[in-house]
């Protein structure tokens, strides 16, 4: 489990297996890291977690919304905690069924006319 400050996106790498589930929990806090003062997820509609190529092109994305998959994209694999400030995502096996290599990932919160990245860094798949 990730603690993150809202205050600034935080860079975190993650390595995970090609073709395993992938799990995150991330809990967002509100100032300084350990302050315990959780983010309220209540307001924000969306979530997201896109990671993409060196030539800018997604190569999976996970979302809280529902949706078709689509072999890139990822619908209801997001959830949150609400008031509590976590962020969890679940996402199937395929869905990590991309080809080995390091990825550039951000993951946002977004809501009417607000939109912060909350986390972001190198998305590592391994054999």
């Amino acid at each position: 489990m990730a603690k993150l400050s809202t205050d600034i996106s935080q860079k975190i790498d993650i390595e995970c297996r090609k073709g395993d589930s992938f799990f995150l929990i991330a809990v967002l806090e509100t100032g300084k890291v350990g302050s315990g003062t959780y983010m309220s997820l209540v307001s924000f509609t969306e979530i997201t977690f896109i990671a993409k190529n060196s030539n800018g092109n997604s190569v999976v994305e996970y979302y809280k919304s529902s949706g078709t998959d689509t072999g890139v994209k990822y619908y209801d694999t997001i959830s949150d905690t609400g008031s509590a400030g976590g962020i969890l995502i679940s996402a199937p096996s395929d869905s990590t069924n991309i080809p080995e290599g390091t990825y550039n990932y951000t993951c946002k919160i977004s809501k009417t006319n607000a939109q912060h990245t909350v986390m972001h860094g190198k998305f590592k798949v391994v054999d």
